[in-house]
Order: structure tokens, then sequence, then C-alpha cells
């Protein structure tokens, strides 16, 4: 939802439909997959100037820090309660079992 925001607002977003919309997401993940890669590989980099790409946080301290690139970030936090609901929901969809609460 954050980025067809992002893209409602008249950014571009960077996507390559892998990852097309199905029932757990079903106005799209708008995912860009060698985002998912940063760590190995950030020749794409260079070529999303103007752009908006979905990047976990994880992945943020792995963006090059060469002179003259600038950022612009969107944390978007969520409660952990939240989260947990929904990942449980996804996996009762696909009839899945996930891990074992603690």
């Amino acid at each position: 939802m954050m980025m067809q925001m992002i893209q409602a607002g008249g950014f571009t977003i960077l996507a390559d439909d892998q990852r097309l919309a199905d029932e757990n997401n079903p106005k799209g993940y708008l995912e860009f997959e060698p985002a998912k890669r940063i760590l190995t590989d950030q020749s794409w980099i260079a070529g999303t100037t103007g752009s908006a790409v979905k990047l976990v946080s994880p992945l943020l301290p792995h963006l090059p820090r060469k002179s003259g690139i600038k950022y612009r970030i969107v944390l978007m936090l969520r409660p952990v309660q939240e989260v947990v609901a929904s990942q449980r929901a996804m996996l009762a969809r696909s009839e899945k079992e996930g891990g074992q609460d603690f």
C-alpha cells in the first residue's frame, strides 16, 4: 500500500512485476528483484534517479555512499502484532504452516 501511495503522489516506481498481485496483496507488490541483491550488485542504482524503490530496512546500510548520490528514505513502521497477524493470514490462505509460538 505504501508504494501505491508514493506512486499516487507522482513518483515513478521502479518495479519489475516479477511478483504479481495475488490474494495476499491484490494491489501488487511493486518490487524490483535487483534491489534484493544489493549486497552483491549495486550497478542498477545508477539508473534509479527520480524513482522510488522498495528496500527492506536491513539493506539500507548497503546503499552506495558515493558523493553526489542523495537518497530520500521513507520508513514505514508497523506494530509487530499487525505484521504477525498479516503473516499468519497469508500462511493460512496458502495452507502453509508458520513458525511455532514461543
